[in-house]
């Protein structure tokens, strides 16, 4: 048990498998388990030898969106209940937000650090939506408003701006974007302003 002896994994497996949800699949081999299965009983064969720092890497690639929600679940109560310290690799902005403090990365250096609510203030603006019938070609639509390219993105039958440094007024006042939904940005849209290229589209 690479360093924890029989007595205390056996005395760890039950509480863990309780923990996980596993104990009812304990007859299982580990290839007849899903993908979540899986992870969770990655996780539990970890916990056995009491960790005070777990690097995770991208944990719930592939994991159906239950599974997914348990797994962070699982993970937010051992934080809280054995203080464990968690250092997650993830570029699914919707987990990372999830967390006590994000680190981004570009080419592998840090350049941003700090809660989600940090690294949004960094790139105010609002988001405009227009219906992609107003919108023939989006690259004209960031020319007249002077964004960058990858700022203004085709989805489906919406076109969609982000305006960095604008407010609800400006945008609400501007006859360009008339029919347009004005409405708070997100995650995405920092990470795309921040570290986007021309060549990333």
């Amino acid at each position: 048990f690479w360093g924890v002896s029989r007595d205390d994994a056996s005395a760890r497996r039950e509480p863990l498998r309780a923990m996980t949800r596993l104990a009812r699949f304990a007859d299982r081999r580990v290839a007849q388990l899903s993908g979540g299965m899986r992870q969770k009983l990655g996780l539990a064969c970890i916990l056995l030898h009491e960790p005070e720092l777990l690097l995770l890497d991208e944990p719930t690639t592939g994991v159906d969106p239950v599974s997914r929600r348990e797994f962070w679940e699982l993970l937010a109560g051992l934080v809280s209940a054995r203080g464990i310290t968690v250092l997650v690799a993830t570029a699914d902005l919707s987990e990372a937000a999830n967390l006590d403090a994000a680190i981004l990365l570009d080419r592998w250096r840090a350049s941003a650090r700090g809660s989600f609510a940090d690294l949004l203030a960094r790139a105010p603006g609002v988001v405009a939506t227009l219906p992609a019938r107003d919108v023939p070609d989006p690259a004209v639509l960031a020319r007249d408003l002077s964004l960058p390219p990858r700022l203004v993105e085709a989805r489906g039958e919406e076109v969609r701006a982000f305006l960095v440094d604008w407010s609800r007024e400006r945008a609400g006042g501007d006859d360009r974007l008339a029919r347009a939904e004005i409405s708070d940005h997100g995650r995405e849209d920092v990470v795309v302003a921040r570290f986007g290229t021309e060549r990333s589209m």
